[in-house]
This record gives structure tokens, sequence and C-alpha cells, in this order.
């Protein structure tokens, strides 16, 4: 088994992903901790601000796939990161509860939406059963990912103060803006021509598929376990 994949754009695809999940890995280890350590906001205005976006976020994902249909799944991709990447600079000078649902949901919303458009990237930069493997392989990297930007985390936690948080939360920031350009130097994907574009509403009339999206999505609650409530218990209760 090869470490790298052969295909160029696939590989370009995999450090995109390394970089942007070494990102997430640094803000979902702090976040929350930043937010109630450092804010003030207690853990309950944090799950309630959350939960606010990630219900509006909910569908996210269908008028902005949609986009991408239109418009290349590379270009909408790129568009959202940077947009991505200045809200998480704004998240830095949030000091009210109110600013943190919007600028929140505003990411949840965006992020929702890049999930979707990165799938229709990849499903245009491979071809068939090499889909799930590739799909496989980026996930491999995304664990990766997570586990550095963690280790970087451990840094703003080992110092416990507000500078230190807000330095590595930067280096979050500029994951963001370097994963934008490593994704616009992956191969253009075209867009559907008109008579090609599915629907808005399509996927949703799947009613498999919506059942087979319904379980998996409460199976992968336990991401928010790992990400959130392991942090703020480790931090809060234990030595």
């Amino acid at each position: 088994m090869r470490l790298l994949p052969e295909d160029p754009a696939v590989r370009r695809m995999a450090l995109a992903t390394l970089v942007n999940t070494t990102g997430n890995g640094i803000f979902f280890t702090l976040s929350a901790l930043y937010f109630t350590r450092i804010v003030g906001f207690s853990i309950v205005q944090v799950g309630t601000g959350l939960s606010i976006a990630a219900g509006v976020a909910l569908f996210a994902g269908i008028p902005i796939g949609h986009l991408a249909d239109r418009r290349g799944p590379r270009e909408v991709q790129v568009g959202l990161v940077l947009v991505i990447a200045a809200l998480a600079a704004l998240y830095l000078l949030v000091t009210e509860w109110w600013q943190f649902v919007l600028v929140t949901t505003l990411i949840a919303v965006l992020d929702r939406g890049a999930g979707a458009v990165r799938g229709a990237l990849i499903a245009g930069l491979v071809q068939g059963s090499a889909r799930a493997g590739t799909k496989a392989y980026l996930r491999s990297v995304t664990n990766v990912g997570m586990t550095v930007g963690t280790g970087i985390a451990a840094v703003a936690l080992h110092y416990d103060t507000r500078e230190a948080y807000l330095w590595v939360l930067y280096v979050d920031v500029a994951t963001y803006v370097v994963t934008a350009a490593l994704l616009a130097r992956v191969p253009h994907v075209p867009a559907r021509a008109a008579g090609e574009a599915l629907g808005m509403l399509t996927a949703i009339r799947d009613l498999p598929f919506v059942a087979v999206v319904g379980v998996t999505s409460v199976l992968t609650m336990h991401y928010w376990i790992l990400e959130l409530a392991v942090p703020l218990w480790v931090v809060n209760e234990t030595e």
C-alpha cells in the first residue's frame, strides 16, 4: 500500500485536508475552554449557542451544494474556506453571548455547506470505485490532522493564559488561509450544465438516503463528546 496516492489531485486534496483538520483539531480542543475560562461564558451558554448554530445549519448543505453545482465545487469551496477564516478571526473579538451565537451560527452554516461541496469536489476529481478509497484515505488524513491540532492546542492548555489561547487560535485562522491556497491548486471541476443540474431538494426526496443520514447523525454525536465534553471535564474536574 502506498503512503501517498498516485493521483496528484488527490495528493493536493490530502495536503489541504491535513492543514484544515490540523486547524480543526486546535479549535475543537480549545474553543469551549477559551469561551468558558477566558471570555467568561458558562458551559450552559456555550452549549446553548452551539445547539442554536447546529439547528440553523442543519440543511445548509442543500443550497450551498446547489451553488457548487452551478458555479463549480473548487471555486465555491475556496470561497467558503476564506469566509470561514474571516469569521474565525472575528471569534477572537467576541465578548458578548449574542456575538458568540451569531459568529458560531455563520461558521456552522458555511462549514456544513463546505462538507457537501467537498464531497462534490472529490466526486469530480475521482471516478468510479476509486471514490470510496479516496474518501477513506482522506478520512485517515483527517485523523492525523486532528491529532496534530490537538497536540498544538496542548501548548495553550499548558500555559492557560489569554495570550496563549489567542496565539494558538491565530494558528487555527492561518490554517484556513493556507487551506484555501492549497485548494486553489486542485484541478478545476466543471459546473453542471443547466440541463444536468438536479433540483435543490432532490436528495431529501430520496427516503432511504435520508434514513441513512438520520442514523449517521445520531452516531456522530460522539464527536461532540470527544471535542467538547471531554476537554471541559479534564480541565475543570480533574488534576
